[in-house]
């Protein structure tokens, strides 16, 4: 109830046709701001989670951030996958993937040494075996959807309701082997 008001009161309703249609950049702007927000939050509470427990932050990140910022690109894609839009589906979920690696990390860490901060990177280890973990996710992805198609001479890669499944028990044992690993000497 409380975020309902605040995003009532700070948020101009900019759809076509209303009376605020033409402050739609005031509502990108305070959009980003209310994300922003949320995000500090979030990765304050993730620290303060990691620095009680002892499980190293890069766990965290993985596992808790990247899951909750992948809710909506996931809601997006099953949207446009319903329409029968495979193929928006998937670069939705790829592009996003480059977004978050180069803007996310780029832009933040630009700032931050440009304001005279340096930006430390720690547990070096667990996030190079995190790369790892995630280029034998992007290798299964391009064998399920583009080896088989490119293996037959098609010209379409097609998802199945057994890629789907392939898929998602690949996210399961890549994700359940990353934390074993992390968590090893925990």
């Amino acid at each position: 109830f409380p975020l309902k008001v605040a995003f009532k009161y700070t948020c101009p309703p900019c759809e076509r046709g209303s009376v605020w249609e033409i402050y739609y950049p005031v509502t990108l702007v305070v959009a980003f701001a209310w994300v922003s927000l949320f995000s500090y939050g979030i990765s304050k509470i993730v620290q303060s989670w990691g620095n009680a427990s002892g499980i190293p932050l890069s766990l965290f990140g993985y596992i808790l951030v990247a899951c909750g910022a992948e809710i909506p690109d996931t809601i997006q894609s099953v949207t446009v996958a319903r329409r029968g839009y495979g193929s928006m589906a998937v670069s939705n979920a790829i592009g996003s993937q480059i977004l978050n690696i180069c803007v996310g990390l780029g832009f933040p860490w630009t700032v931050s040494l440009v304001t005279g901060h340096n930006v430390e990177v720690t547990d070096h280890e667990t996030i190079f075996r995190a790369a790892i973990f995630q280029f034998v996710n992007i290798a299964i992805v391009f064998l399920l959807l583009l080896g088989s198609s490119l293996a037959r001479g098609e010209k379409k890669a097609t998802l199945t309701i057994c890629k789907g499944w392939m898929l998602l028990l690949t996210y399961i044992v890549v994700s359940s082997s990353f934390v074993a690993y992390a968590l090893r000497n925990v």
